[in-house]
């Protein structure tokens, strides 16, 4: 994970001001509306980046500004059959980033269906996936 936290440090030049505390407020509202939690991993990338707009996608953040997105009023409102094992993190044009807490992993669907395309098992390549990031 520390590979693409440099390397979008080096491409996005912003500041976290999320904590724990935010972290804590919305994994409790998460659960009290039946969604999955904030997987460990994308935790911690939110103590680097509390939402990013980049090459025409977005990763949601915590209580973010007009231009990004919340996760929870996101998540809210976008109706999937499986809300209760998702949680939405981000979008491009086309696709969801989720990640599916019951089967602990990644994914990305398709906007107009709900299909799974791709699955990950770890964020880094979820994020390069969503964000359009060359692999290198």
């Amino acid at each position: 994970m520390t590979n693409i936290i440099h390397k979008l440090q080096n491409i996005i030049k912003t500041t976290s001001t999320i904590t724990s505390t935010n972290i804590i407020f919305m994994q409790q509202f998460l659960k009290q509306h039946n969604y999955a939690l904030l997987p460990d991993e994308f935790v911690e990338f939110l103590h680097y980046f509390n939402g990013i707009s980049y090459n025409g996608s977005v990763i949601y953040g915590i209580y973010t500004n007009e231009n990004l997105q919340d996760i929870s009023n996101t998540n809210t409102s976008i109706i999937h059959p499986l809300h209760k094992d998702l949680v939405f993190l981000g979008h491009n044009d086309f696709d969801y980033l989720a990640y599916n807490q019951k089967h602990q992993i990644y994914q990305i669907i398709d906007k107009a269906d709900f299909e799974v395309l791709e699955e990950y098992q770890d964020l880094s390549p979820a994020l390069q996936h969503i964000l359009k990031i060359d692999y290198e």
